[in-house]
């Protein structure tokens, strides 16, 4: 309802932060430990990003505890409880990356991280606002960033076949989202 707060879309808005935190931990750990100044950037660039999608999710949080921000999910259950469990994901992710540094398994982990994502909840979140005092819509400074993961893939990749396929799925994946958030803005009537 209108000027309720809802608990849920709080709750939601909440376990998107807690993966942009994880995320830019994990982000931070491979820039610490990686030797090649090119990547090194890479990984600081990657983690500086998060950084600034933590601050806009705490500012839609407050946002939400203030009750202007309305539910726009069909079935917020089930997208509170798939985001729990990628949580979890991330968080087996985080502890298995520390066993074998290597440039592919650190670019995996990264994939699998922005695949989780890819998640619709965080596409609606990021269309249904744009920063007030910035004017920056942060779904398009994400397409930069998921774009600048793409390149590192398919450069990176050159000798692992995997990681090339990795990055047309993510392309893929992109632009199908794009498509539907903005389908789902588009009022049918």
């Amino acid at each position: 309802g209108h000027g309720m707060k809802d608990q849920t879309v709080i709750d939601i808005i909440q376990l998107c932060l807690e993966l942009d935190k994880k995320a830019h931990v994990i982000y931070r750990e491979f820039f610490k430990r990686t030797e090649d100044k090119e990547l090194r950037d890479f990984w600081q660039d990657m983690a500086a990003d998060e950084s600034e999608h933590i601050l806009y999710w705490e500012e839609l949080l407050s946002m939400a505890d203030q009750s202007s921000v309305p539910n726009m999910f069909d079935e917020p259950e089930e997208i509170k409880r798939e985001l729990t469990a990628i949580k979890g994901k991330v968080a087996e992710l985080y502890a298995k990356a520390h066993e074998n540094p290597s440039i592919e398994n650190d670019l995996m982990t990264a994939f699998r991280i922005e695949f989780f994502m890819l998640h619709q909840a965080f596409g609606s979140l990021f269309n249904f606002t744009k920063r007030p005092e910035t004017k920056i819509n942060p779904a398009d400074k994400y397409e930069g960033h998921i774009n600048k993961f793409i390149n590192a893939l398919l450069k990176y990749g050159r000798h692992a076949p995997d990681l090339q396929i990795l990055a047309d799925v993510l392309k893929r994946l992109w632009r199908e989202n794009k498509a539907l958030a903005k389908q789902s803005l588009v009022d049918p009537l």
